[in-house]
């Protein structure tokens, strides 16, 4: 279609219109002829809806003292023109006329859809966040503002990794942001710092935005909060593994004391036997008979405490001197530590309120930490093997709180891997090595303090896993 045309001369005299422009604008033969005056011109083009007839003389007395000109009128019969007036050398201007009808219809309806989609995307209460090819972020919802408990203007223009747990960047860098037209989507799971501070998970879908030519020019990511059904996952988890435990404790318990009860009175039998001789060979054994009697006992009261686990909480629960628990604890496994190489360092205030707990279950918590503690260095040698291990490390420290006790437990085993780091507490889940565990030390521990109405975290630092835990104190619950 030929371009819409018309040109006056100096004197505002029509001197050329092509047929384009003549269809376009609807106009008489009389006013298409050669000669014509710009006046009745204008005027039939308001009569059609480019302006008010009521302001045709103030328009045209505007139009004719503007050389170069650029607007656009929609017709009554809803056709919108654009008009562009440049002048020319003799007084005169050549005017163009264009049909933008169908490229405003497009671009209103491309607004309605945006409006549409924002409105959509505002809505929801997945977090949906937009990003350069680099991973600059160009767009958040206000789902995603509300997590992080700020504004756009202070996540806009942030790398979209910043959204990440620092420990997890590297493990979503392998999969985010790489989409191609034959792989334009990736899921992924990971923790984020929310804005309150609290840890959470976020079950992630990211899209690649891609062009004609199949280039990547924005990435769509949609996330949302999965932690409390991963936690409560992990709830019915442990409750079945607990179950099974449960059934099988029952037997367990009574085919063990058997023999240690035999093997008890075996040993007492001849501690009595021994008690009146004076030679120093007898005495000697006696000392190592009643260190043997002493650790069948405490085999005993851990077997009997088994079941006391499985249904384990609060009640029942006397005050426990926390100090005295950990030292005892430490004691037991020291010799195996020191063998190793591995230091066992505690920083305790020299006064600490009493804790709800029972002295064997707590004895059962510290020494399955400092058993995993040493576990995880072990470990973390062989990996380094050829190069000269540095000399384990497990510091125990124990803070007073208001209505708490706060005990971190902290070693240099290279830590828990982020991808299974919620699932440590799971019964029968282990990170060691087929044969080196059964995966219920953590469980217990685990069970044993929120039966205490406790709680217990584990996290990663520079060096190793940090388990943290928080028990109450006896006066909470009415014990001093």
């Amino acid at each position: 279609m030929s371009r819409a045309v018309a040109v006056f001369d100096g004197d505002l005299r029509l001197i050329f219109i092509n047929q384009a422009a003549i269809d376009l604008l609807e106009l008489p033969e009389e006013l298409a002829e050669y000669g014509t005056l710009m006046k009745p011109f204008l005027f039939h083009q308001a009569k059609h809806g480019a302006f008010d007839v009521n302001d045709f003389e103030e328009e045209y007395r505007r139009r004719v003292g503007t050389p170069r000109l650029q607007t656009e009128f929609t017709r009554n019969d809803g056709t919108t023109v654009r008009v562009q007036r440049d002048p020319l050398d003799n007084g005169g201007f050549v005017v163009l006329y264009t049909d933008v009808t169908e490229q405003r219809r497009a671009e209103a309806a491309l607004q309605r859809s945006e409006l549409r989609y924002r409105s959509i995307v505002e809505d929801q209460a997945e977090q949906i966040l937009r990003c350069s090819p680099d991973g600059i972020i160009t767009f958040v919802n206000a789902a995603c503002c509300q997590f992080q408990g700020t504004g756009r203007v202070d996540l806009i223009g942030l790398p979209a990794a910043n959204l990440v747990h620092d420990e997890d960047r590297d493990h979503v860098a392998a999969f985010f942001f790489r989409g191609t037209h034959r792989h334009p989507t990736r899921e992924i799971e990971h923790r984020a710092w929310r804005g309150d501070g609290e840890l959470r998970w976020l079950h992630r879908r990211d899209r690649a935005i891609l062009n004609n030519e199949g280039e990547v020019v924005e990435f769509q990511s949609v996330a949302r909060d999965v932690t409390d059904i991963r936690n409560a996952e992990s709830q019915v988890r442990q409750a079945s593994a607990l179950a099974i435990l449960g059934q099988m404790s029952a037997g367990v318990t009574h085919e063990l004391n058997q023999p240690l009860n035999a093997a008890s009175m075996g040993v007492q039998n001849l501690l009595m036997q021994m008690e009146e001789s004076s030679d120093p060979v007898v005495t000697a054994r006696r000392d190592k008979l009643e260190k043997v009697l002493g650790r069948l006992r405490r085999m005993g009261e851990i077997v009997n405490h088994l079941r006391s686990f499985i249904q384990s909480n609060a009640h029942g629960h006397a005050c426990a001197d926390l100090a005295g628990i950990i030292e005892t604890s430490v004691d037991l496994v020291r010799h195996q530590l020191t063998i190793d190489d591995i230091d066992v360092r505690i920083a305790a205030p020299s006064s600490l309120s009493p804790v709800l707990g029972d002295k064997v279950q707590l004895e059962i918590v510290f020494t399955n930490l400092l058993s995993n503690a040493h576990a995880a260095i072990l470990r973390q040698r062989r990996k380094q093997a050829g190069a000269a291990p540095p000399r384990g490390a497990v510091d125990i420290v124990v803070d007073q709180r208001s209505d708490a006790v706060e005990i971190r437990v902290t070693d240099n085993g290279g830590g828990i891997p982020p991808d299974v780091i919620d699932r440590i507490f799971d019964p029968f889940f282990t990170t060691q090595e087929i044969g080196r565990g059964m995966g219920l030390g953590l469980s217990l521990v685990y069970r044993i303090v929120t039966g205490l109405k406790g709680s217990i975290i584990a996290t990663n630092a520079a060096e190793g896993a940090v388990f943290t835990l928080m028990l109450p104190i006896a006066e909470e619950e009415g014990w001093i």
